[in-house]
């Protein structure tokens, strides 16, 4: 008795044909005997029985059909049903198919949607690779953002209004820091380190921002000041900056009352990649010749940075740094009895910073990734809060207003985050981050922050276009030093701690309304004092032509 199972593959159709013959062999006799023949019949019927009980599986990559990288966040789908998943970041995908005719949907945003069809007639237990590329759409439909809802959405459709700032953009204006790149998109002004969004937000230096400044969907706000760390910002390794222009509080914290700024950092592409930058320049002369306080060559300003990514396997590495060094157009400040007769060199700016991040991809469980990213800063600088005087020492320091820092700077971000074979994605965020300011004035400061968030990104399978984000978040911040040492106990201690949950609906009707809604419900409590509040907000998006848009949002 000889049993075979066949497979033929085509191009976009599978055929699966059970053949079940019986051959005389030589030597063989005619007749089989009876218990023989019952026990080859109950093995076939179990057999069958087992093939009919499984699923065919298709698995494989959808990359870029010109640069062959992989396509994170891809649809894979079969349209007018439930069943579909999306890549990972790897272009990765695994979909399961009963018995019945199927033609799967391979879909991403700026690329050409593709077809593949499958005829099961028989499931066994077959794996299928099937390698799909997506051929670049011949229309630009802008970049992909995700900072307004947490998952991927073309610009057009955004109920809010972001600025998108590419990478090449930086490199062009040879940014030293992330703060000198963002200003260049209309309506945003950074003054004294905050930054203000249509000049909405307000100043309020070192009393807590109004624009939340985010690297990877984590705050980064230093815990004893709530001020943005802008050289903190690894700007060698910056996939997209996208500014959020209008009330992001729900999703991002009472922070974002007036805007967001989410810095995305690049990881590891199918090919190692390699980059250096280095400048030099100096301070040109002042008209008044005697408002020249240096004798010889000019302040110079310097500084390098690199990265290296490279994948090996299921791990991607991504290894940069930067260093910086600006002598500053600000001179010494006169010897004075204010200052104790002390000889000081100005205003100046050293520093150096190291970053690196590792992400896996577990190989047993498809869809789940876990990582980490670390980033340092060492630091010294100066800073002059009055100019000597308004004319032969208009660039030296006013006599005692001088202060020299050394900062050090670190934050740690492991991370969980696990793509369901159903399109849903969890994400367990955490990150803890110190900050030590020491200061010649007797005003230092540090402080130790811990963030942790987990977050639910679901697209209604029966809903088309309907997508609902939820998560919850705690921050923890100690701080400690002599601006503090108002509280109760005078030890200059100070604590705070933030919890909140959140939740935001997205649904796009007649493929041109775009309508949003969320709340948020959140907890403070500093050294004691407690204190909760809700916070919503909506937005709507209506295409009223091709290429023009009313968009309205409040929050």
């Amino acid at each position: 008795m000889l049993i075979t199972f066949t497979v033929k593959a085509q191009k976009h159709l599978l055929n699966y044909n059970y053949l079940c013959t019986l051959n005389k062999q030589p030597g063989m006799n005619k007749t089989l005997p009876l218990r023989w023949l019952t026990v080859l019949m109950a093995i076939f019927v179990v057999t069958a029985g087992t093939l009919n009980a499984q699923n065919l599986t298709i698995k494989g990559t959808v990359t870029d059909g010109n640069t062959n990288a992989a396509i994170p966040f891809a649809a894979v789908t079969v349209p007018s049903t439930s069943i579909g998943t999306q890549t990972d970041f790897n272009g990765f995908y695994k979909l399961t198919l009963k018995e019945g005719d199927w033609r799967v949907e391979y879909k991403s945003l700026t690329y050409k949607t593709e077809y593949r069809t499958f005829k099961v007639k028989l499931e066994d237990t077959l794996t299928l690779e099937i390698n799909v590329r997506l051929a670049p759409a011949a229309k630009d439909l802008g970049p992909v953002i995700v900072a307004g809802s947490k998952y991927g959405q073309r610009f057009e459709d955004l109920t809010v209004t972001v600025e998108v700032i590419r990478p090449n953009i930086i490199e062009n204006k040879n940014a030293t820091s992330i703060d000198k790149a963002i200003e260049s998109a209309p309506g945003i002004t950074v003054v004294d380190n905050e930054p203000q969004v249509r000049g909405g937000s307000g100043f309020s230096s070192g009393l807590g921002s109004r624009v939340q400044l985010i690297i990877d969907d984590i705050p980064l706000l230093r815990g004893d000041a709530g001020r943005p760390v802008w050289p903190l910002v690894p700007v060698e390794n910056v996939e997209q900056i996208e500014v959020l222009k209008g009330a992001s509080s729900v999703l991002y914290g009472s922070s974002a009352l007036n805007g967001a700024i989410n810095i995305r950092t690049a990881y590891a592409k199918d090919k190692p990649e390699t980059k250096m930058f280095a400048f030099t320049g100096m301070y040109s002369k002042p008209q008044r010749r005697y408002a020249t306080y240096w004798e010889g060559l000019n302040p110079m300003v310097s500084g390098m940075s690199f990265v290296h990514t490279r994948r090996v396997k299921n791990v991607d590495f991504v290894f940069g740094g930067n260093f910086f060094r600006d002598d500053g157009y600000i001179g010494p400040e006169p010897v004075s009895p204010l200052n104790g007769n002390k000889v000081n060199r100005g205003e100046y700016d050293r520093r150096g910073r190291l970053n690196f991040s590792v992400r896996i991809k577990n190989k047993k469980v498809e869809g789940l990734f876990y990582g980490v990213n670390a980033n340092g800063m060492a630091s010294k600088n100066a800073q002059a809060f009055f100019w000597a005087n308004s004319d032969t020492s208009i660039y030296r320091a006013f006599p005692g207003s001088i202060t020299n820092f050394n900062e050090l700077l670190w934050y740690v971000d492991p991370y969980v985050q696990y793509f369901t074979p159903n399109g849903h994605r969890h994400v367990l965020r955490n990150r803890v981050f110190y900050s030590n300011n020491k200061a010649d004035n007797n005003q230092n400061t540090a402080s130790i922050q811990v963030y942790n968030e987990y977050q639910h990104v679901n697209k209604v399978k029966k809903i088309d276009d309907f997508y609902i984000t939820a998560g919850v978040t705690s921050i923890y911040t100690k701080s400690n030093g002599q601006v503090f040492s108002g509280n109760e106990v005078g030890n200059g201690n100070s604590y705070s701690y933030n919890m909140a949950a959140y939740a935001q609906f997205d649904k796009k009707f007649f493929g041109r309304l775009n309508l949003s809604a969320g709340g948020r419900f959140e907890y403070f409590e500093i050294n004691k004092k407690r204190q909760t509040k809700p916070v919503f907000r909506a937005g709507a998006n209506y295409a009223l032509t091709e290429g023009t848009y009313i968009r309205a949002s409040f929050g």
